[in-house]
C-alpha cells in the first residue's frame, strides 16, 4: 500500500470472499503476462543444516507435547537426510544441499543445532540411535572448534580456511535470519 492507494490485489473489501468477483480471471492473467515479461529471479532452493537442526528440534518438540506423530516421522526424515546428504565421507557435517549436491565445510552452528535437534528427536521419541548420532556430532564440534588455549567456540573448524586470525564471537549476538 502507497499513500491510501490499495497496489496489491486483494478481496478484502468484498462482502462474499468465498465467490470471487468475474474480472479475477482476466486480471490474474494480466499480471502473469506482466510477470513473464520481466526478469527471472532465482530461487533460492537450498537445505542448511544449521536451519533443518532448528526444525528438527522444533517438529520433535510439537510432535510430543501435541502428541502428533506426523511431527516426530518428519523430524526422523530431516535427521536421515542431513545423516545421508549432508554429512561428508569421513562424517563431517556440510553446510547446504543445492541441485543435488552437498557442499561447504560445516560451521559451528551446523554442527550444534544439528546436535540440539538430534537431542529433541531422542527426548521425543527415546530411540538410542538419536542419542547416539548427537554424541558423535558433540564430538566433532568439540574436537574441531573448541579453543583449547582460552575456551569458548570458534566459528570455523580448526582444519578449515586458514584466514589471518581465528576469531570467535564475544557477543550471543542474534540470527540474521
Amino acid at each position: 500500500n502507497f499513500e491510501g492507494h490499495n497496489s496489491i490485489p486483494n478481496l478484502i473489501e468484498q462482502e462474499n470472499i468465498d465467490n470471487e468477483p468475474a474480472a479475477m480471471d482476466a486480471i490474474r492473467e494480466k499480471l502473469r503476462i506482466y510477470r513473464q515479461s520481466r526478469t527471472v529471479l532465482h530461487k533460492d532452493d537450498k537445505i542448511l543444516t544449521a536451519w533443518n537442526g532448528l526444525m528438527i528440534a522444533a517438529l520433535a518438540k510439537a510432535g510430543l507435547v501435541l502428541e502428533e506423530p506426523h511431527y516426530l516421522a518428519a523430524a526422523g526424515r530431516a535427521a536421515e537426510f542431513i545423516g545421508s546428504h549432508l554429512s561428508s565421507k569421513d562424517g563431517r557435517l556440510l553446510a547446504r544441499w543445492r541441485e543435488d549436491e552437498g557442499a561447504f565445510p560445516g560451521k559451528l552452528d551446523d554442527y550444534a543445532f544439528y546436535a540440539w535437534g538430534l537431542l529433541e528427536l531422542y527426548s521425543s521419541t527415546f530411540k538410542i540411535q538419536y542419542l547416539s548420532e548427537a554424541q558423535r556430532v558433540a564430538g566433532l564440534l568439540l574436537d574441531f572448534f573448541f579453543d583449547q588455549e582460552h575456551g569458548g567456540l570458534y566459528p570455523y573448524a580448526s582444519d578449515g580456511e586458514q584466514l589471518l586470525t581465528r576469531s570467535k564471537e564475544v557477543y550471543d549476538g542474534a540470527m540474521p535470519s
